[in-house]
């Protein structure tokens, strides 16, 4: 049995996959440039574990930007709203939910 619940965040890449999104009341795909997905990877990887640069690189191309493409790209298009590369419509963005999550649970 499921209850309400006022907030229920979900990664995206297991959305496609999963029955609650017909039932989710707004769906947001957060964008970011594949530049900085690569840079945050490449940092993390090397840093937190003791990864080499050559094979995040590898790993990268061969496996986490096809998968990428092929699942969470296309994702995208079950979004109500698209949270773009972080600039000033980001900060919309945010406005925008926070002026749903109100009007839609509090009115």
């Amino acid at each position: 049995m499921l209850n309400a619940v006022d907030l229920f965040w979900v990664c995206y890449l297991l959305v496609v996959y999963c029955a609650c999104v017909q039932i989710m009341d707004m769906k947001v795909f957060v964008d970011t440039d594949s530049d900085i997905r690569l840079a945050r990877r490449l940092k993390r990887d090397i840093s937190e574990r003791g990864r080499d640069l050559d094979g995040v690189l590898k790993q990268y191309a061969n496996f986490v930007k096809p998968a990428y493409d092929h699942h969470i790209e296309p994702s995208r298009s079950h979004a109500d709203v698209i949270v773009p590369r972080g600039s000033f419509q980001s900060t919309i963005a945010v406005i925008f939910l926070v002026l749903f999550y109100v009007l839609f649970y509090f009115m």
